[in-house]
């Protein structure tokens, strides 16, 4: 943008010296526009700041900037005194007085569907956006016929207005017969989403599904009505308004998730002026299974034992996250011991008995909103059954008995034993 510094300022007619407190506008036309009305502009928020004839020179452009305060600009053409404006194109000030150069004959600026161009001492006007301009020093192009009838301009030189050019096809040296005219408004106020919300907590991880909390934000004027919950690598919900609730609530729950595959969310708020920015993401959280005893009920009877043979019997769990801790209370069968990483019970009994015993497993998910790991917990009674170790008894050995021949061949042995006897005492 181009201003001149100057020590005082000259009041001429028809110029309102003061900076006009620029409304917002309503109205906000994209592109060259044709024949519309004076008070469609005026209605829709637009307050006239520069008027005058194309016969006159030496309007300060700076004064005009001054007047013109708004941060939207409109150029605007008629016949002298219309109640129609031949021409009106506008786009934020900063564009409409984007300076494209001295002696230029090309040159624009694109805004708002317009090709702009200025320069102090050159000209100031404008053509449909991608017409081919010639600033000559005004734009001399299509001076008749096809495309005349979108371009506006004004001579200048030495920092302000001076008699000319054109308004659409019309070419206005000298001409008192055409007004130009600038309009001042504010941009219309940004419809507002609400804030992000600032942050999200997960809870009730269980199977497939878990819960999603956060705080509502910022509404900025309009209510929220929505909330949509989005999981990585997948899972969504949303919260929305059920009557008679007049907002949504602040968590949801995420079903048909993958057991043992960890999740982050973000949340996205919604009002009537659309999306909020995405939320930052959750701590991980890794759905499963509720934890169990294989065969669990009242009591599990694990195998029986015996006093001195080695023993070893695993306690199966199915759900949670894997690894396991086991933990053991009351009296397991004094040799044997329960291994807190595997959920192993071994050793060597030594006193028979039946122990009843309770075991305590815990699974390794972590809730998010905790600093324990106490997501899933199970707890069982075992009993098992020691018996003494069997009495080995040796058997006496059996004499064998004698068949018939043996008993005669003994009582011949016999019988000759006794008479060599007697022969021996006659002697």
């Amino acid at each position: 943008m181009y201003f001149y510094q100057r020590a005082a300022f000259v009041v001429f007619s028809g110029l309102c010296m003061a900076t006009v407190n620029a409304a917002p506008a309503t109205y906000n036309p994209v592109g060259v526009q044709q024949n519309i009305a004076v008070q469609t502009v005026t209605d829709g928020g637009w307050t006239e700041c520069y008027k005058e004839t194309f016969d006159k020179n030496g309007k300060s452009i700076e004064e005009i900037s001054t007047a013109c305060g708004g941060t939207q600009l409109m150029m605007a053409c008629r016949p002298t005194g219309d109640t129609n404006l031949q021409l009106v194109a506008q786009a934020p000030k900063v564009d409409v007085m984007t300076d494209t150069g001295e002696v230029d004959m090309t040159t624009t600026h694109q805004a708002n569907g317009v090709s702009w161009y200025f320069n102090p001492n050159w000209s100031w006007g404008f053509a449909a956006a991608g017409q081919v301009v010639t600033k000559s020093s005004c734009d001399t192009q299509n001076s008749s016929g096809a495309g005349s009838e979108t371009r506006m301009c004004i001579h200048t030189g030495g920092g302000s207005l001076e008699s000319g050019y054109r308004c659409g096809a019309t070419t206005l040296n000298g001409r008192a017969t055409f007004e130009r005219i600038f309009y001042t408004a504010n941009a219309a106020p940004t419809a507002a989403k609400p804030d992000p919300v600032s942050s999200v907590g997960v809870s009730n991880v269980g199977d497939q599904a878990l819960t999603v909390n956060w705080t509502a934000p910022s509404e900025n004027g309009s209510v929220i009505t929505k909330y949509t919950v989005t999981g990585v690598p997948g899972g969504s919900c949303v919260s929305e308004v059920v009557p008679p609730a007049t907002t949504p609530e602040t968590s949801c729950t995420v079903t048909g998730l993958t057991n043992g595959t960890s999740y982050k969310f973000t949340v996205v708020a919604t009002n009537a002026n659309g999306d909020s920015a995405p939320s930052p993401e959750s701590a991980e959280a890794v759905p499963s299974a509720d934890l169990t005893f294989n065969g669990g009920g009242a009591s599990i009877t694990l195998a029986g034992g015996v006093v001195a043979v080695a023993y070893s019997q695993a306690l199966q769990v199915t759900g949670g996250l894997p690894p396991y801790t086991f933990s053991v209370t009351g009296e397991l069968p004094p040799g044997l011991s329960l291994d807190t990483a595997s959920g192993v019970v071994s050793g060597t009994p030594t006193t028979p008995g039946t122990y009843s015993f309770s075991v305590m497993a815990m699974d390794s998910a972590v809730q998010p909103t905790l600093a324990e790991k106490a997501v899933h917990v199970a707890e069982q009674t075992f009993t098992i059954v020691i018996t003494a170790a069997p009495v080995v008894q040796i058997p006496a050995t059996p004499v064998p008995a004698l068949g018939g021949l043996g008993l005669m061949l003994l009582s011949g042995v016999v019988a000759g034993s006794m008479a060599v006897m007697r022969r021996r005492k006659s002697v």
